[in-house]
């Protein structure tokens, strides 16, 4: 093999790796921005189950008071 065949290929293998290192890095970006929505959307709904949880914590507290106080 000629030595200018070589060197093609070598610059061909080494523009590859960075094409796909390129690539790779926009995929894990994208990814790692949809994964961290989905762990928003679950925090934000976990947080909002708690929220409900405690008013209905407060509402079963104000109806003893109110059994109680009858």
């Amino acid at each position: 093999e000629s030595k200018t065949k070589k060197a093609n290929e070598k610059a061909n293998e080494k523009a590859n790796e960075e094409a796909n290192k390129e690539a790779n890095k926009e995929a894990n970006k994208e990814a790692n921005k949809e994964a961290n929505k989905e762990a928003n959307e679950k925090e934000k709904k976990e947080e909002e189950n708690e929220e409900k949880r405690e008013v209905e914590v407060k509402n079963a507290k104000v109806e003893v008071n109110k059994d109680t106080n009858s």
